[in-house]
């Protein structure tokens, strides 16, 4: 305070005595006049240029990043002076050339800026005109000779053509041009040097990060409360915001003061008053110009911040269209160095998320050879799946036309044939086809070659059903030796044949384990289902990068086919229950047989549902699954048999019945596509006048999924064990009801034990077990 006073009384004494220039020995950093306001001072304080980026940066928010450097002026260690100065600064003359340091020798091929400094101010100031705001900030912190060179009251030309050439609004009348420049050019907090803040608020006509603003913000309504005795009168010489610090930007109706311009302000104030005490001369007339002097400037802030905010909102705007443009152009030139390399737009569309690609500079060959081994094997990697999936679209077309010709094939076989024919997808997979779909994706196939491959099609058939019939042979062969009863069948057409199919590993099966398959014609017929796209597709296991070709089999067989020799026994046993031999019987001739015959397993317990007790009854198909050879079963009386059918009569075939599988045996029409059996039904009624077509007959089912039989519920009494069970017996002796409290535990624990129980409690819980009183229920 007293050096307030003392400076206030060495310009009264300089007023009085008429002198109206001011040698400044002294260059300061505000160059402000020393009967500048607080809120001047604040705005030209000798640390505006601090913290402020040589390089602005693209990330950071309003809230700032605060380095571990940054410090107030008042805390930074001060600087060691040098120890020779040749540089001085006279504003009397602008042609006077500094005194040239003895500089250190430069090495050749090395550039340096040390001789700068010693150049003329007038080549300076030449050189100055044609930088930016922000090149002049970066500048005046390089050095202390440059930093008084351009706070010099004669580099203001040099501030203000920066300015009007970035055609930034005009700085207020008590602001200075470096001052004005920090403010909209910097990006650092004015209070604590925090970087990266990019919003200014220029109603305070500061720029402060969320952080300080929460701390030094205070609303009207608080004023009374953080300043005592205020006068309100105060308020109106202070410029005040709409928008608060925790307001995260968005203005309000209330008024927000910056508790250091409100001090300063009533600091400044009284001493005013003071010189008014002391009855100094025009103190009062002073006082009253001093206010509305800053009356003025708060209403100056209050017209001119909207514009100068609308000014900064659209330079904000034309730098992130300047940065968004050259870091276009930066991901541009990448994609002409990779198009060199020969990959397309495709192959490095991933440019957009890539970090090497959110940089702005130019793409030399240096910057090129640094980041190449960060893009191109992910370039690669997308070249490589791009080749793969237009060769697998090339794949899948040739599948196609194969598909095409296949089903004009159909049309010159027998359709109750069909059910023999594999699906398109194994055709695929058999010479001469495959050699054509495997093609390269470059080479074109003729419709000679097609016609050459078709021409082939019934022996290629033809011998994979003899390879497959003798693989069977095979297969029967060497785990028939299991038999100790019966001689394996020598033939595949027999009900002894049994097999079943286990999937093979990448096989999409329904089901772990499949159906059985009774002698060669359900072998035969048996198709897993499966679509060529799925095989020869972008994401089909041949597309695969590590090709396993027993994945690729697995879709020609859909799964291992195993001879179970135990399966035989059982399979015996039932044909024999029927009446008839199983050596010379047929899978057909069974099913005839059986039609009016169900089972019931010996060994399995009867269950009980809804309080009726029921057991499982099994057609002959269905008993082979989830039963062993030593299974006993018994043939079911005709009243339950009967029950049994006319349960199965409403899921009869279900499952087949609206699948399309079915087709016309007495035409190709379906040789397209296979139809559900009511449209085929339709079919026979419409064109071939068949009424009550009979199946094998009149229509044949294509597709074979297997055939499991049925299983159906039939009531049964409930059984002696389940009544004893009832009644306790048969289960050995029971525990005696709990009827035990424990005495230790609390009273309103209702927990009960059997006697023993509760000794086990005790000691579980540490309690001794010795003389235990326990009693009954309460």
């Amino acid at each position: 305070m007293s050096t307030r006073i003392t400076r206030r009384s060495n310009a009264l004494a300089l007023q009085n005595s008429a002198k109206t220039e001011v040698e400044v020995a002294d260059v300061q950093m505000n160059h402000a006049d020393e009967d500048l306001d607080d809120l001047t001072e604040d705005t030209l304080s000798d640390n505006w240029y601090e913290g402020v980026d040589e390089e602005n940066s693209d990330s950071g928010s309003e809230y700032g990043a605060r380095s571990k450097g940054s410090a107030s002026k008042d805390n930074r260690p001060t600087k060691r002076a040098k120890k020779s100065s040749n540089v001085s600064v006279r504003k009397t003359s602008k042609s006077t050339k500094a005194s040239t340091p003895k500089s250190a020798p430069v090495r050749r091929g090395k550039k340096s800026l040390s001789l700068l400094p010693t150049m003329p101010l007038d080549v300076l100031f030449e050189i100055f005109s044609l930088l930016t705001s922000k090149d002049l900030l970066a500048i005046a912190r390089t050095s202390k000779n440059f930093r008084l060179t351009l706070m010099s009251r004669n580099a203001t030309t040099v501030w203000k053509a920066a300015r009007e050439s970035a055609q930034a609004p005009l700085c207020p009348s008590w602001v200075s041009e470096p001052a004005w420049a920090a403010l909209l050019f910097g990006n650092t907090c004015q209070s604590c040097n925090a970087k990266n803040v990019h919003k200014i608020d220029f109603q305070l006509l500061r720029r402060a990060c969320v952080q300080c603003k929460k701390s030094h913000l205070v609303v009207r309504s608080r004023m009374s409360s953080r300043f005592p005795n205020i006068d309100t009168e105060i308020m109106e010489l202070v410029p005040s915001t709409s928008v608060g610090g925790w307001a995260h930007g968005h203005s309000s109706s209330s008024q927000f003061f910056w508790d250091d311009d409100v001090e300063n302000m009533v600091l400044k104030v009284a001493e005013k008053q003071r010189d008014v005490d002391m009855g100094l001369p025009d103190a009062r007339k002073w006082l009253g110009d001093f206010k509305r002097e800053q009356k003025a400037r708060v209403h100056f802030l209050e017209e001119n911040a909207y514009l100068w905010a609308s000014w900064f909102d659209n330079q904000s705007k034309e730098k992130r269209r300047e940065a968004n443009a050259k870091q276009t152009s930066h991901i541009e030139q990448i994609k002409q160095r990779l198009q060199e390399l020969g990959y397309i737009e495709a192959d490095f569309e991933f440019l957009r998320w890539h970090d090497e690609a959110k940089s702005k500079a130019v793409v030399t060959d240096k910057v090129w050879e640094r980041i190449r081994p960060k893009i191109e094997p992910e370039a690669s990697n997308r070249r490589e799946a791009r080749l793969a999936h237009e060769a697998s679209v090339v794949r899948v077309a040739r599948c196609t036309v194969i598909d095409q010709g296949y089903k004009e094939y159909k049309k010159t076989v027998d359709p109750m044939q069909w059910k023999f024919l594999p699906p398109t997808t194994v055709i695929t997979l058999l010479d001469p086809f495959r050699t054509i779909v495997e093609k390269s994706a470059g080479e074109t196939v003729s419709d000679e070659e097609y016609h050459a491959a078709f021409e082939q099609l019934p022996e290629v058939l033809a011998a994979r059903l003899d390879e497959k019939r003798a693989n069977l042979m095979n297969l029967i062969a060497a785990q028939g030796a299991n038999l100790s009863e019966n001689v394996p069948p020598t033939s595949l057409d027999k009900v002894t044949s049994v097999f079943r199919y286990f999937p093979i590993r990448g096989c999409h099966s329904m089901a772990s384990e499949l159906p059985c398959l009774f002698g060669w014609d359900e072998v035969a017929a048996y198709h897993y289902p499966s679509d060529y796209k799925s095989l020869w597709g972008s994401w089909g296991p041949f597309s695969q990068r590590n090709r396993d070709e027993a994945i690729i089999q697995s879709y020609v067989e859909g799964g291992q086919l195993t001879y179970d020799p135990f399966i035989v026994l059982l399979v015996e046993k039932v044909v024999e229950a029927m009446g008839l031999h199983a050596g010379t019987t047929t899978a057909r001739e069974v099913d005839t047989k059986a039609a009016d015959i169900r089972f019931a397993c010996n060994k399995c317990t009867p269950s009980k549902r809804a309080g009726a007790w029921y057991r499982l009854g099994y057609t002959w198909r269905a008993l082979q699954s989830g039963h062993r050879s030593d299974a006993a079963f018994t043939i079911l009386s005709s009243p339950e048999t009967a029950l049994l059918k006319q349960s199965e009569e409403g899921s009869d075939d279900q499952f087949t019945r609206t699948r399309p599988v079915w087709a016309c045996a007495k035409c190709p029409a379906h040789s397209d596509g296979l139809q559900m059996r009511d449209i085929v039904f339709r079919h026979l009624r419409d064109s071939h006048a068949i009424e009550n077509p009979a199946e094998e007959v009149d229509y044949t089912r294509v597709v074979h999924y297997g055939r499991t039989g049925h299983t159906a519920r039939f009531s049964v009494p409930a059984p002696v064990e389940a009544a004893n069970a009832k009644k306790g017996a048969g289960h050995g002796p029971r525990n005696p009801p709990a009827t035990k409290r424990c005495l230790k535990c609390a009273p309103n624990v209702t927990r009960r034990f059997i006697p023993s129980g509760v000794l086990a409690h005790l000691r579980d819980n540490g309690r001794k077990t010795q003389n235990i009183e326990t009693t009954g229920r309460r």
